[in-house]
């Protein structure tokens, strides 16, 4: 009888027993023949073949995903003189199992995603024995991997549909186990290297409001503003400034100029300002919500307005207001 006790990808252990009296023979191999017609002898302990247990052998070095059969012979050596024994299972064979795959490359379908948005993610695997992938794992999510063909049939694509979230930026992700066939069963192999790859889930839109306790007075204004920025688009490195400046003229020639700072909420009062005159107040900020924009200008941060003039009631022969 001869059994499989063990099998990895590259050893394999082997089980002979036997009740069969040996005595003829000086010695007793079993003989491992791979596919491609390479032959081991490993010599048995007949004691341990003959006893309850049998002689259970390792063979090293073998070639994953690879079959071997196995006989016992029996040999004398005066004689030079070989004999193939017969086996309870003739023929029997076994098979190393498939190696492990690993990762080449994790590329993203898109570059740029909204969020809650499925991607996909295309997998080149280092897989020298074709072995079924099944599942890979991204945090504590297993994904099932779908298989498909390309460039007529030629080779095959591996990828995942991924889910990116909610989680506004460049985020990066690790596939960090595989699941797959060993040729025997099913396998998880974590993975070492290559299984990290980066995606950008873009930003929402910062947004400009005025607020209530906004006026314009004869000298100027009091502007209350908010920005509301939830992703942290807004890039406040910049150096961004407030202006005010004749509508009639260019931001080149402002008034007033001055910095702006991070805030969710700002009060600006100005009291420096021409009565009964055009003005234009401009906010500068810029954002990169990660479309491949760029920086973008916030809109709707330009306002019109115009100063009050002082109002006397002077009755004069038409009976109307003049303005002084």
């Amino acid at each position: 009888l001869v059994s499989p006790a063990t099998i990895t990808t590259d050893s394999m252990s082997i089980k002979v027993k036997s009740a069969r009296n040996f005595s003829i023979f000086d010695k007793v191999f079993l003989v491992a023949t791979s596919e491609n017609g390479q032959s081991t002898d490993i010599e048995l302990s007949v004691a341990d073949v003959n006893g309850a247990r049998g002689d259970t052998l390792t063979l090293s070095n073998l070639t994953s995903n690879t079959k071997y059969t196995f006989s016992v012979k029996g040999v004398v050596e005066d004689e030079n003189y070989s004999e193939n024994l017969l086996l309870e299972v003739p023929g029997f064979n076994a098979k190393t199992r498939k190696a492990a795959p690993t990762i080449n490359t994790i590329t993203p379908s898109k570059e740029y995603a909204e969020k809650d948005e499925d991607i996909t993610l295309n997998i080149d695997f280092n897989n020298p024995d074709d072995a079924v992938i099944n599942k890979v794992k991204i945090d504590r999510t297993w994904y099932d991997v779908t298989h498909s063909r390309k460039l007529f049939g030629l080779y095959t694509v591996d990828s995942i549909s991924f889910n990116v979230g909610n989680e506004a930026g460049v985020n990066e992700g690790i596939i960090t186990d595989i699941k797959y066939e060993d040729g025997i069963e099913e396998q998880t192999v974590e993975t070492t290297e290559n299984n990290k790859f980066i995606y950008s889930v873009i930003k929402d839109v910062p947004t400009f409001k005025i607020e209530n306790g906004s006026k314009i007075n004869n000298d100027g204004f009091k502007l209350v503003y908010s920005v509301t920025d939830p992703d942290n688009a807004v890039n406040y490195s910049q150096e961004y400034k407030r202006y005010v400046y004749l509508t009639s003229e260019s931001i080149n020639e402002a008034i007033i100029n001055e910095d702006v700072t991070q805030a969710n909420k700002y009060t600006w009062e100005v009291d420096t300002l021409e009565k009964g005159t055009d003005y234009t107040i401009q906010i500068d900020l810029k954002y990169d919500i990660l479309d491949g924009n760029g920086l973008t200008n916030i809109s709707n941060n330009k306002y019109l307005f115009k100063t009050k003039s002082n109002f006397v009631a002077i009755l004069n022969d038409e009976r109307r207001y003049v303005t002084i």
